[in-house]
């Protein structure tokens, strides 16, 4: 973990090359369980994002609007992708619960999985969140000085939403269900000062 590097180590860093993991409880149905998932810093296409909007006060405690986006992460030791994880939120990156922020018209946040595993019928599950609970940061850490001049710290947090499951093989729609799902998540905001230059 980041309180394991030295100075000197993290000053040579990108914010990818931190530590960025989900676990995601699944509370009943076809796919209860616990699934954990773990960004690799050497593929690009995995993504893990905690951010606010851009512009003065980006690094204040500031209410703004905040997402957390997370793409392409595989499962640890498992078939499953996280294909995409969004949820977007009021408020600030500071400890604490912010209410989620509606999105317009029929779009919601969303939860995707696909699965390599040939013995199961479903290779994509599409699901949407249902209710708007709020994101609790439960850690925040102090501002770290990374390459570039830039800067990251640790977020982590929690929130629990009610998840409606369309599970499809290659060409139809089998089975939908909804479900209670928790997410547990531990990654880096990173900072340039572009970010609070923008307009």
């Amino acid at each position: 973990m980041d309180s394991e590097l030295s100075a000197e180590q993290i000053s040579k860093m990108s914010s990818r090359d931190f530590d960025a993991k989900v676990t995601i409880n699944i509370h009943d149905g076809d796919l209860k369980g616990e699934y954990v998932f773990e960004r690799n810093p050497e593929v690009n296409r995995e993504m893990f994002s905690i951010s606010v909007e851009r512009g003065p006060g980006y690094k204040d405690d500031v209410t703004k609007q905040g997402a957390i986006g997370i793409h392409m992460l595989q499962q640890t030791d498992g078939p499953f992708e996280l294909k995409l994880l969004s949820k977007e939120f009021i408020g600030m990156i500071k400890v604490g619960n912010y209410p989620a922020r509606e999105m317009k018209g029929k779009q919601k946040d969303r939860l995707i999985f696909t699965n390599k595993d040939s013995s199961t019928s479903w290779v994509k599950a599409d699901g949407a969140l249902q209710t708007l609970n709020d994101v609790e940061f439960t850690y925040v850490g102090e501002w770290l000085d990374i390459k570039g001049k830039n800067e990251a710290r640790r977020v982590e947090g929690t929130y629990t939403d009610d998840v409606t499951f369309e599970y499809y093989d290659r060409a139809k729609l089998l089975a939908t269900e909804t479900v209670s799902v928790t997410v547990n998540f531990s990654g880096v905001q990173g900072y340039n000062a572009l970010m609070s230059d923008h307009k």
